[in-house]
Order: structure tokens, then sequence, then C-alpha cells
């Protein structure tokens, strides 16, 4: 905790001290709309983080933008029609939400705040949604969608700073800080990036419009102390509180990603793949790995 508030008092100083006196215009160089898919497929993992879904969304001219997405999170013996013990609970979330990036007086400096809300559970489909898609690549089906998590409509908010530490023209490095709490999740985390290409982007303007071609890499470490996809709910039956099925914690966690990112002006691509460190002290394997894949335009 006293290195997150470091972090967070060393990036408001070097704004303080910034030659820039206008307000950045980044965040508001274009509107855009993407698709962003999420598998673990690519490394013949079908568990833990299973897969998802997002879009999100902005008009031109506006500080916001708005997303949709769903979360799909299964144990790894798929056969067997119980909730397999010791192994990650059958989990789907699904959400609507913002992100509002927030006017700051230096390009090397960007902080936004935002929120998502809706719910886990059955009213989510996930199991009718991951079925579907196995169906048509010929691949078993999991069983045990009705032990899931229970119905609970659920909210996040959401805050995150970031700090671009070098800025060269091909390559950028950067500090981020993110922060959410809600009754679904609550974490906070301090990473690092690099990036090494073509006319690199500072960390916070994905929305300008130029071309830029990048590869990247980050590791973030998270304090999480909440997390209903693993430590399920509960829901009253006859008077009495049903738990639903659930693991234990593990608190801290670190987060690696590496991709590639390319530009075109108008239309932009992303390539990511993610590792996560053990997330419950019963998860085996002990590291969740899966890719997203990201197709967008701007306007």
């Amino acid at each position: 905790m006293r290195l997150w508030i470091s972090v967070i008092l060393l990036t408001s100083s070097a704004v303080a001290h910034s030659e820039t006196t206008t307000i950045d215009s980044g965040y508001i160089d274009s509107g855009y709309f993407e698709i962003t898919l999420a598998n673990d497929i690519i490394f013949h993992s079908d568990d833990n983080y299973t897969g998802g879904g997002y879009i999100g969304w902005s008009p031109k001219g506006s500080r916001f933008e708005f997303h949709t997405a769903v979360d799909i999170y299964t144990p790894t013996n798929k056969k067997t029609e119980t909730q397999p013990k010791g192994e990650h609970p059958y989990a789907a979330y699904g959400y609507i939400g913002f992100i509002y990036n927030i006017p700051v007086m230096t390009d090397r400096f960007s902080m936004s705040i935002g929120a998502d809300f809706g719910s886990v559970g059955p009213r989510i489909k996930g199991g009718g949604i991951q079925n579907w898609i196995h169906l048509q690549g010929n691949k078993p089906l999991f069983n045990g969608w009705d032990n899931q998590i229970f119905n609970l409509w659920v909210y996040n908010l959401k805050n995150k700073t970031q700090f671009t530490v070098i800025s060269l023209n091909n390559m950028k490095l950067g500090l981020y800080s993110p922060l959410e709490c809600g009754n679904y999740r609550c974490s906070f985390g301090l990473g690092v990036e690099a990036r090494l290409g073509f006319n690199v982007k500072k960390f916070g303007h994905h929305r300008q419009s130029n071309s830029s071609y990048y590869v990247f890499a980050r590791i973030e470490k998270q304090h999480v102390t909440k997390d209903i996809a693993l430590q399920g709910n509960f829901k009253k039956k006859n008077g009495q509180a049903i738990n639903s099925y659930s693991v234990e914690l593990v608190n801290d966690i670190v987060v690696t990603n590496v991709g590639a990112r390319l530009d075109f002006n108008i239309f932009f691509f992303e390539l990511e793949l993610i590792e996560v460190s053990k997330q419950f002290t019963t998860q085996v394997p002990s590291k969740d790995r899966h890719s997203t894949l990201s197709l967008g335009f701007r306007y």
C-alpha cells in the first residue's frame, strides 16, 4: 500500500513540475468501435478463465468510453456433472460500463475513472455460450454448469493512473496503477510497461488517429481482497442461506502480458498473450494463460 501511494505522489509531483500548460487533447482525437475476443485455446487449455468477449465504443469528441462484456470461468474437469473439488468454480460475469478520461495538464500523465454494472450467475447464460462454441468446434462439452455461482447483481468502481517515464519516438516506458472495488472484485495494482516500435504512442493516448506499430510487454503486481468468481456467493432458500461452491483466494498475484499493436490511422489490431500467477490455493496448474485478439476502427 505504501508503494502504491508513493507512485501516486511521484506522478503527481511530475505533473506539478511539467512545462506543459495546455490540457492534453489526445483522449478525444477520435471516436472508435472495438471488438475483443479472449480464449485459452492457443495454450491448449480450457479452464479457469476460459474465454470472453468485449465490445467498446466512444463518440468522437467525448471523453467517455463505453463497453459491454462477458467473462466465463470453468474448472479443469469438464466431464463430471458436479463441481470438481479444489478447482475453479463455474462462473459467468456479464456487464456494461463506462470510462471517463480526466483532463490533465501534461501529455505524460493520464487518469481515468469508471464503473461496471452487471451480474454473475445463470442469467448470463455462460454455460450455453461456452457449449455452443464447443459444438461449433466439435469439442467436448462442460457438464457441470448446473453448479455455477448463484445469480447476483454486481458493480465495480475503477480508477487507473498512468505515467510515461521515458518518451522517445520509437520507445516508451511507463508506470501504471489500476484500482477497482465493488461487490464483485476488489484489487489494486502496480505495473510497468515497455513499448518498442514505430511512432509509439504515449500511455493513455490510444484514441489518437496517427499510425503506430509496436510490440509491448508489461508486468503487474496485484493485491486482491475480493473476487466472487473464486469466492462464490450465497442465496436464501426456505429462510436458510445456501453458499455456492468456493475456493480460497490467493491475495497477491502477478499478471504478465506481451503482445503487438498495429494502428493504421483508421483501423487497428492488437494481439496479446496473458499469464496470471496462482489465483487460488488449490489451483493446478498454478498459472492461467489465455490470449486476446482486438479489432477496431476509428471515426
